[in-house]
């Protein structure tokens, strides 16, 4: 678990954490693992790995907007993160880092990498849904809403999408039903 002042958390069991030592005092948003190294992603673009969850080591991003979201494509071996101000970037190395245009100049909150459809799909503010690999198009849920999170559940081949009042959801990226309505 990741948060405030650089924060870093470890758990073996979910229960109880242990605070690891940080290199930064920006706010984390986002830990991600990709079975091989830790990524968290925070503030300033700020980005930390670790191989062991223990020790952390900084990177450098090349943007100082916020980030709040890593995925990884095991099929490229490419990590793709979001954040304040429409950014993405993607990395092969998770240190060089290649700014993809934006197709929305507002928070992107989540992302995440659906290997059964081949893409990744990644959710904003005002109910922005960006989905694509190398290409990426940009639709609109509910304009009054931030959509918030994203999870994927593998097995069912859905999505699902929420934030503060909707939840919505889609097995193909493209067709969201709202599912509290």
């Amino acid at each position: 678990a990741v948060g405030d002042d650089g924060t870093i958390l470890t758990s073996s069991d979910g229960m109880n954490f242990v605070a690891m030592e940080s290199p930064t005092t920006r706010t984390l948003y986002d830990v991600y693992y990709n079975d091989v190294t830790f990524i968290a992603t925070g503030a300033n673009g700020t980005i930390l790995t670790s191989t062991d969850g223990t020790s952390w080591t900084s990177r450098t991003s090349g943007t100082t907007y916020s980030i709040r979201s890593i995925a990884f494509n095991e099929n490229t071996n490419e990590f793709l993160a979001v954040g304040n101000e429409g950014l993405m970037i993607k990395s092969s190395n998770l240190q060089t880092w290649t700014i993809i245009p934006s197709l929305a100049y507002l928070t992107l909150n989540s992302v995440i990498y659906n290997d059964n459809l081949n893409l990744f799909v990644i959710v904003g503010d005002y109910g922005t849904i960006i989905t694509g690999l190398d290409e990426f198009t940009r639709t609109t849920l509910n304009q009054e809403k931030e959509i918030m999170f994203i999870g994927f559940i593998k097995e069912y081949s859905h999505m699902f999408i929420g934030g503060a009042g909707i939840l919505y959801s889609s097995s193909n990226a493209e067709d969201w039903s709202n599912i509290l309505n």
